[in-house]
Protein backbone atom coordinates (compact mmCIF):
# COMPACT_ATOMS: atom_id res chain seq x y z
CA UNK A 1 0.00 0.00 0.00
CA UNK A 2 1.59 3.68 -1.04
CA UNK A 3 1.08 5.90 2.02
CA UNK A 4 0.59 9.69 1.56
CA UNK A 5 2.98 12.08 2.85
CA UNK A 6 1.11 12.88 5.82
CA UNK A 7 0.86 9.51 6.81
CA UNK A 8 4.72 8.96 6.54
CA UNK A 9 5.01 12.06 8.53
CA UNK A 10 3.42 9.97 11.03
CA UNK A 11 5.05 6.87 10.43
CA UNK A 12 8.43 8.35 10.55
CA UNK A 13 8.07 10.25 13.82
CA UNK A 14 10.43 8.88 16.36
CA UNK A 15 11.02 9.96 20.01
CA UNK A 16 8.76 12.64 22.03
CA UNK A 17 4.86 13.39 22.22
CA UNK A 18 2.33 13.79 18.81
CA UNK A 19 -0.70 15.12 18.53
CA UNK A 20 -2.84 13.15 15.29
CA UNK A 21 -5.96 14.37 14.22
CA UNK A 22 -7.69 12.74 11.43
CA UNK A 23 -10.76 11.83 10.55
CA UNK A 24 -13.27 8.69 9.83
CA UNK A 25 -11.84 6.64 6.59
CA UNK A 26 -8.65 8.24 7.00
CA UNK A 27 -6.23 5.30 7.48
CA UNK A 28 -5.60 5.62 11.35
CA UNK A 29 -5.21 1.91 11.69
CA UNK A 30 -3.38 1.07 8.55
CA UNK A 31 -0.75 4.37 9.44
CA UNK A 32 -0.42 2.98 13.14
CA UNK A 33 0.27 -0.89 11.55
CA UNK A 34 3.24 1.10 9.82
CA UNK A 35 4.20 3.14 12.37
CA UNK A 36 4.93 -0.28 14.49
CA UNK A 37 6.31 -1.92 11.83
CA UNK A 38 8.86 1.20 11.38
CA UNK A 39 9.85 1.40 15.08
CA UNK A 40 10.58 -2.24 14.55
CA UNK A 41 12.37 -2.56 11.69
CA UNK A 42 14.15 1.07 11.54
CA UNK A 43 14.50 1.81 15.16
CA UNK A 44 15.08 -2.21 16.33
CA UNK A 45 12.72 -1.71 19.23
CA UNK A 46 11.62 -4.91 20.00
CA UNK A 47 7.24 -5.12 19.39
CA UNK A 48 6.22 -5.84 22.95
CA UNK A 49 8.00 -2.77 24.42
CA UNK A 50 5.13 -1.03 21.80
CA UNK A 51 1.82 -0.44 23.12
CA UNK A 52 -1.24 0.54 20.98
CA UNK A 53 -4.46 1.15 23.14
CA UNK A 54 -8.14 1.31 21.45
CA UNK A 55 -11.72 1.05 22.93
CA UNK A 56 -13.11 -1.72 21.50
CA UNK A 57 -12.01 -5.21 21.28
CA UNK A 58 -12.92 -5.80 17.28
CA UNK A 59 -10.25 -2.30 16.74
CA UNK A 60 -7.22 -3.70 18.82
CA UNK A 61 -7.92 -6.73 16.79
CA UNK A 62 -8.04 -5.16 13.41
CA UNK A 63 -4.98 -3.12 14.26
CA UNK A 64 -3.07 -6.20 15.80
CA UNK A 65 -3.90 -8.08 12.47
CA UNK A 66 -2.97 -4.83 10.29
CA UNK A 67 1.06 -4.86 12.21
CA UNK A 68 1.01 -9.01 11.53
CA UNK A 69 0.83 -8.44 7.77
CA UNK A 70 3.50 -6.51 7.89
CA UNK A 71 5.70 -8.82 9.23
CA UNK A 72 5.15 -7.87 12.66
CA UNK A 73 4.13 -9.73 15.60
CA UNK A 74 3.92 -9.33 19.25
CA UNK A 75 3.24 -5.92 19.82
CA UNK A 76 1.48 -5.42 22.28
CA UNK A 77 -2.10 -4.14 21.66
CA UNK A 78 -5.00 -3.94 24.02
CA UNK A 79 -8.42 -1.99 25.02
CA UNK A 80 -7.51 -0.18 27.78
CA UNK A 81 -10.07 -2.07 30.04
CA UNK A 82 -7.28 -4.84 28.87
CA UNK A 83 -4.52 -2.91 29.59
CA UNK A 84 -5.74 -1.78 33.61
CA UNK A 85 -6.70 -5.51 33.94
CA UNK A 86 -3.39 -6.12 33.26
CA UNK A 87 -1.82 -3.37 36.11
CA UNK A 88 -4.77 -4.95 38.21
CA UNK A 89 -3.78 -8.45 38.21
CA UNK A 90 -0.08 -7.15 38.62
CA UNK A 91 -0.81 -5.55 41.86
CA UNK A 92 -2.72 -8.43 43.23
CA UNK A 93 -0.01 -10.34 42.21
CA UNK A 94 2.55 -9.08 43.81
CA UNK A 95 0.73 -9.29 47.30
CA UNK A 96 -0.50 -4.85 47.26
CA UNK A 97 -4.24 -6.51 47.22
CA UNK A 98 -6.29 -9.86 47.63
CA UNK A 99 -7.51 -11.11 44.17
CA UNK A 100 -11.15 -9.84 43.00
CA UNK A 101 -13.84 -11.48 42.04
CA UNK A 102 -14.19 -11.22 38.18
CA UNK A 103 -17.00 -13.26 38.25
CA UNK A 104 -20.00 -12.69 35.92
CA UNK A 105 -18.09 -9.08 35.22
CA UNK A 106 -20.29 -8.63 32.21
CA UNK A 107 -22.98 -8.40 34.57
CA UNK A 108 -21.35 -6.72 37.77
CA UNK A 109 -22.19 -2.83 36.91
CA UNK A 110 -26.10 -3.93 36.50
CA UNK A 111 -26.08 -6.20 39.53
CA UNK A 112 -24.94 -3.72 41.87
CA UNK A 113 -26.83 -0.67 40.76
CA UNK A 114 -30.17 -2.78 41.27
CA UNK A 115 -28.78 -3.93 45.05
CA UNK A 116 -28.04 -0.21 45.34
CA UNK A 117 -31.20 0.52 44.76
CA UNK A 118 -33.17 -1.93 46.73
CA UNK A 119 -30.87 -0.84 49.61
CA UNK A 120 -31.66 2.75 49.06
CA UNK A 121 -35.49 1.13 49.38
CA UNK A 122 -34.61 0.07 52.46
CA UNK A 123 -33.48 2.78 54.24
CA UNK A 124 -36.07 5.27 52.52
CA UNK A 125 -38.71 2.67 53.37
CA UNK A 126 -40.15 2.56 50.14
CA UNK A 127 -40.57 -0.06 47.42
CA UNK A 128 -36.96 0.65 45.02
CA UNK A 129 -39.46 1.06 41.86
CA UNK A 130 -40.56 4.36 43.60
CA UNK A 131 -37.53 5.37 43.72
CA UNK A 132 -36.74 8.81 41.35
CA UNK A 133 -33.84 6.50 40.18
CA UNK A 134 -33.59 4.70 36.94
CA UNK A 135 -31.24 1.41 36.95
CA UNK A 136 -30.12 2.61 33.81
CA UNK A 137 -29.49 5.98 34.54
CA UNK A 138 -27.41 5.34 37.69
CA UNK A 139 -25.34 2.62 35.85
CA UNK A 140 -24.51 5.14 33.24
CA UNK A 141 -23.70 7.89 35.97
CA UNK A 142 -21.45 5.27 38.08
CA UNK A 143 -19.92 4.33 35.08
CA UNK A 144 -18.92 7.89 34.34
CA UNK A 145 -18.37 9.25 37.73
CA UNK A 146 -15.08 6.52 37.68
CA UNK A 147 -14.33 7.35 34.60
CA UNK A 148 -13.72 10.77 35.53
CA UNK A 149 -12.15 10.00 38.87
CA UNK A 150 -14.99 10.92 40.90
CA UNK A 151 -15.19 9.13 43.91
CA UNK A 152 -18.53 7.65 46.08
CA UNK A 153 -16.87 8.87 49.43
CA UNK A 154 -13.73 10.67 48.10
CA UNK A 155 -12.19 10.66 51.91
CA UNK A 156 -13.01 7.08 52.58
CA UNK A 157 -11.15 6.40 49.65
CA UNK A 158 -8.13 7.71 51.53
CA UNK A 159 -6.15 8.49 48.52
CA UNK A 160 -2.20 9.35 48.73
CA UNK A 161 -2.89 13.26 49.05
CA UNK A 162 -1.57 14.09 45.98
CA UNK A 163 -4.34 12.33 44.19
CA UNK A 164 -6.59 14.32 45.52
CA UNK A 165 -5.53 17.34 43.17
CA UNK A 166 -6.34 15.12 40.63
CA UNK A 167 -9.34 12.58 42.07
CA UNK A 168 -13.05 14.26 43.23
CA UNK A 169 -15.68 14.00 45.38
CA UNK A 170 -18.92 13.23 42.95
CA UNK A 171 -21.71 14.93 43.16
CA UNK A 172 -25.49 15.01 41.73
CA UNK A 173 -28.69 17.23 41.77
CA UNK A 174 -30.23 14.48 43.13
CA UNK A 175 -28.68 13.12 46.28
CA UNK A 176 -30.63 9.92 45.94
CA UNK A 177 -28.22 9.15 42.83
CA UNK A 178 -24.83 9.85 45.41
CA UNK A 179 -26.49 7.51 47.55
CA UNK A 180 -26.89 4.74 45.61
CA UNK A 181 -23.18 5.14 44.48
CA UNK A 182 -21.92 5.08 47.98
CA UNK A 183 -24.17 2.04 48.58
CA UNK A 184 -22.94 0.53 45.32
CA UNK A 185 -19.42 0.95 46.55
CA UNK A 186 -19.83 -0.40 49.50
CA UNK A 187 -21.66 -3.90 48.62
CA UNK A 188 -18.75 -4.11 45.98
CA UNK A 189 -16.03 -3.74 48.64
CA UNK A 190 -17.65 -6.11 51.08
CA UNK A 191 -17.97 -8.82 48.49
CA UNK A 192 -14.63 -7.89 46.71
CA UNK A 193 -16.10 -7.96 43.11
CA UNK A 194 -14.55 -5.99 40.48
CA UNK A 195 -16.35 -4.06 37.67
CA UNK A 196 -15.42 -3.04 34.33
CA UNK A 197 -15.05 0.60 35.13
CA UNK A 198 -13.04 -0.78 38.00
CA UNK A 199 -10.37 -2.11 36.03
CA UNK A 200 -9.61 1.13 35.17
CA UNK A 201 -10.20 3.21 38.30
CA UNK A 202 -7.88 0.44 40.42
CA UNK A 203 -5.36 0.56 37.80
CA UNK A 204 -5.19 4.42 38.42
CA UNK A 205 -5.28 3.93 41.63
CA UNK A 206 -2.48 1.24 41.98
CA UNK A 207 -0.02 3.11 40.40
CA UNK A 208 -0.50 5.88 42.28
CA UNK A 209 -0.49 4.00 45.83
CA UNK A 210 2.48 2.10 45.11
CA UNK A 211 5.74 3.01 43.82
CA UNK A 212 6.60 -0.68 43.08
CA UNK A 213 3.68 -1.00 40.41
CA UNK A 214 4.38 2.47 39.26
CA UNK A 215 7.92 1.40 38.57
CA UNK A 216 7.30 -1.85 37.26
CA UNK A 217 4.29 -0.38 34.64
CA UNK A 218 6.53 2.32 33.36
CA UNK A 219 9.56 -0.14 32.58
CA UNK A 220 6.99 -2.18 30.24
CA UNK A 221 6.75 0.01 27.32
CA UNK A 222 9.28 2.60 25.10
CA UNK A 223 6.48 3.92 22.74
CA UNK A 224 2.36 4.42 23.23
CA UNK A 225 -0.29 4.88 20.24
CA UNK A 226 -3.09 6.13 21.96
CA UNK A 227 -6.59 5.19 18.83
CA UNK A 228 -9.74 7.50 19.20
CA UNK A 229 -7.99 9.78 21.44
CA UNK A 230 -11.02 11.95 21.54
CA UNK A 231 -13.22 9.54 23.44
CA UNK A 232 -10.11 9.28 26.26
CA UNK A 233 -11.70 9.71 29.38
CA UNK A 234 -9.99 11.02 32.75
CA UNK A 235 -8.55 8.20 33.92
CA UNK A 236 -7.63 6.58 30.62
CA UNK A 237 -5.64 9.80 30.15
CA UNK A 238 -3.56 9.64 33.64
CA UNK A 239 -2.85 5.86 33.45
CA UNK A 240 -1.31 6.97 29.46
CA UNK A 241 0.27 9.97 31.23
CA UNK A 242 2.02 7.83 34.05
CA UNK A 243 3.05 5.09 31.37
CA UNK A 244 5.10 7.95 29.41
CA UNK A 245 6.07 9.97 32.24
CA UNK A 246 10.00 8.81 31.69
CA UNK A 247 10.27 9.11 27.92
CA UNK A 248 7.52 10.76 26.54
CA UNK A 249 6.44 8.74 23.50
CA UNK A 250 3.39 8.98 23.00
CA UNK A 251 1.16 9.44 20.04
CA UNK A 252 -2.63 10.86 20.44
CA UNK A 253 -4.67 9.68 17.25
CA UNK A 254 -7.72 11.17 17.02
Amino acid sequence: MQLTAEQLNIVNHHQGAAIVYAVAGAGKSTTMAHRVQHLVQHHNIKPPRILVCSFSKATVSDINKKIEQLGVTGASCYTFNALGRKIVQKTVQMGYWSAFNEEHIEHRSSQLAMRALVELGKQLGKNFSQLDVNQEDLQNYISVCKGNLCYADLLAAKLPIHCKQIAQQAEHSNRHYLKAYQLHEQIRQQHNWLTFDDQLLLAWEALERFDEIRAWAKQQFDFLLVDEFQDVNKVQAQIADILTEDHRNYMAIG
